[in-house]
C-alpha cells in the first residue's frame, strides 16, 4: 500500500538524524523491496544510497528489476555481513515470527 510506505518514510524524516553523505540501506525481508525502493527514491535527493535486499525467496528478489540494488537470497535469520548499514527496514519481519 503506498501511502502505508510513505507514512513510514515521513516517519523518518520527523527524526532529527544526520545522515552520512553515502547511505547504506538494507531491508529484510524484503520481498521485491518495494519499500527499500521507495526509502532509496526518497533519500536519493540529497544522498548517495546503496540498497541490499535480503529475502528467503528467490522469485521475490527477481521482481525487482533495479541493477543497482544488491539482492541477497538468504533466511534472515541465518544472514550475516561484515557490512554495516545506516538504515536498516524490517517492515514485515514480524508477520513471519
Amino acid at each position: 500500500n503506498p501511502e502505508i510506505i510513505e507514512d513510514l518514510y515521513d516517519r523518518l524524516e520527523k527524526v532529527a538524524i544526520s545522515w552520512p553523505r553515502s547511505i547504506d540501506l538494507v531491508e529484510f525481508g524484503s520481498a521485491e523491496g518495494v519499500v527499500g525502493e521507495y526509502f532509496k527514491k526518497r533519500l536519493a535527493v540529497d544522498h548517495n544510497v546503496r540498497l541490499t535486499l535480503v529475502d528467503a525467496v528467490k522469485e521475490h528478489l527477481n521482481n525487482n528489476i533495479n541493477p543497482e540494488t544488491i539482492k541477497i537470497c538468504e533466511d534472515v535469520l541465518l544472514f550475516k555481513s561484515k557490512d554495516t548499514y545506516d538504515l536498516a527496514i524490517a517492515r514485515s519481519l514480524l508477520h513471519y515470527f
